[in-house]
């Protein structure tokens, strides 16, 4: 009687195809791992978005509630309304166009505003990042290509281009370099 050996383990043609078929895959599936990162920013800046129009809604509801909002746009803000204990500073009963106001106003963590002039009753315009976007932004340098301030073109916007009346600010969103 012939006895019959039993073969143990892979044979090197077995473990070089199943080596061949993982790289294959891993090849097609790295790309999304990859870019999950990028679409997890994007999210988070349209996130920011959707805070900003709603905090912009909220407040110039609470200021039509207090009878304010009447100031001319004139690049003074003469006008608050408190939103749960945090006073925001208002322009045509719109929340003024200063970093530290709009942060306030949306009442969010982890994101960091500049605004386009480093006088606040002079700035028109806010841009928001993610906080770990940036290196050292300040008020006055929004834009440009400077490695220290945040990616130029991965914001929201919050553009205070002297609204006038029930017109609101306009809120812009870029994403291509997130």
């Amino acid at each position: 009687m012939k006895t019959i050996k039993k073969q143990k383990g892979f044979t090197l043609i077995e473990l070089i195809i199943v080596v061949i078929i993982l790289g294959i895959l891993a090849v097609t599936a790295a790309p999304k791992f990859l870019d999950a990162s990028s679409d997890a920013q994007e999210a988070a800046i349209d996130g920011v978005r959707g805070s900003l129009q709603a905090a912009v809604q909220i407040v110039r509801s609470r200021a039509r509630l207090d009878s304010k909002g009447s100031d001319a746009y004139d690049g003074t803000d003469d006008e608050t309304v408190t939103l749960d204990g945090t006073s925001i500073t208002l322009d045509e009963g719109f929340i003024a166009p200063f970093a530290s106001n709009v942060l306030a106003a949306m009442d969010i963590t982890g994101f960091t505003a500049v605004a386009d002039s480093a006088t606040a009753t002079a700035a028109t315009q806010v841009r928001i990042w993610p906080t770990g976007l940036q290196g050292s932004a300040v008020d006055g340098t929004i834009g440009g290509t400077d490695p220290n301030n945040a990616p130029e073109d991965c914001y929201v916007q919050y553009d205070f281009d002297e609204p006038g009346g029930d017109t609101a600010p306009s809120i812009s969103v870029t994403t291509t370099d997130c």
